[in-house]
Parts: structure tokens; sequence; C-alpha cells
């Protein structure tokens, strides 16, 4: 059956576009839901603050539901001298702390039982992976036993589902 061009209008053309980049992209193996049913995602959560041995930092974060795999979960924070902000302007003090922190999976209702310190300098890549398990709101709680400030990171690598 032949072509019909009289009844080609816009609407078909766009469809008919839609259709063959599709076909394009499937052929070509391009990064779309169609060629694959799972990503990586890397995602780094910063924070920075004060701390001492009545008020710890916490660094929350998250694990999507749409994870299939934790592939890795990497803690890293460089120790700062502590700054404090006094009416007459901004002064710092050099402390020499012992920083630890603990990790929960519940949003701090309760923290795993292992801790990681007592570190008295700067700390990069700790691998904290195989404490987490499953999606959900996590978090982190760094502790000192003098004044600092921290600045700390979380890289957090997972595989996620590209489609239902």
């Amino acid at each position: 059956m032949p072509f019909d061009f009289e009844d080609f209008n816009k609407k078909d053309e766009q469809t008919s576009n839609a259709i063959l980049q599709e076909i394009k992209g499937t052929l070509e193996g391009g990064i779309r839901s169609a060629n694959t049913s799972e990503f990586r995602n890397v995602s780094t959560i910063y924070c920075q603050d004060s701390l001492d041995d009545s008020y710890p930092l916490y660094v929350h974060f998250n694990i999507t539901s749409e994870m299939t795999k934790i592939v890795s979960v990497k803690v890293s924070f460089w120790i700062l001298p502590y700054r404090g902000y006094p009416a007459t302007g901004i002064y710092e003090e050099d402390n020499s702390p012992t920083i630890k922190f603990y990790v929960s999976e519940n949003e701090g209702i309760s923290y795993n039982a292992i801790f990681f310190g007592g570190y008295t300098t700067k700390q990069t890549n700790i691998d904290i992976t195989s404490l987490l398990s499953g999606s959900g709101n996590k978090l982190l709680r760094f502790t000192s036993n003098v004044r600092a400030r921290l600045s700390a990171q979380i890289t957090i690598k997972l595989d996620l589902r590209a489609r239902n």
C-alpha cells in the first residue's frame, strides 16, 4: 500500500521524527533508557561547620529509592581552625582535635556500633559502604574533643534504575 502524502500532517511528521530518533538512538547505542535498564550516578555532599565535645557536626544524605546497588560511599574530611564570631569580629583558634564519626541508617535514631576515629589529621576516602543497606535518609555524626571546624565530604556512587 503506497504512502499517502496528502494525509500526512504536522502531527504525523512529529511522531515519525520521534520514532526515527528512537530507532537511531537504539542503533547507535546512545545513553537512553531504551538501551539500558540502569545507570551509574555519583553525588557529592559537602558540609562545613564548627564542632566541639558538646556540639557534634551532623551531615545528612539520602540513598534514593531508585537505587539498585550501593557501589560505594566514601567519607573525607579536613580539620580547620575553629572560627568564632564575637561582636568584635572573627577570630580563629588553632586547636589539636581528635575527630570521630558515627554512621546512622535511620536519621540518628540509632548509630552503628562501629565508629571511625580518633583522627588527628585530614582523612580521605574512608569507605563506609559495608555499613549501609537499602534506600532512605542516612546521617553521619562527627565529634571532637575540643573546638574545631570541619569540612566534610560524602561521595555516593549508586547504580540506579533507568526505567520501570
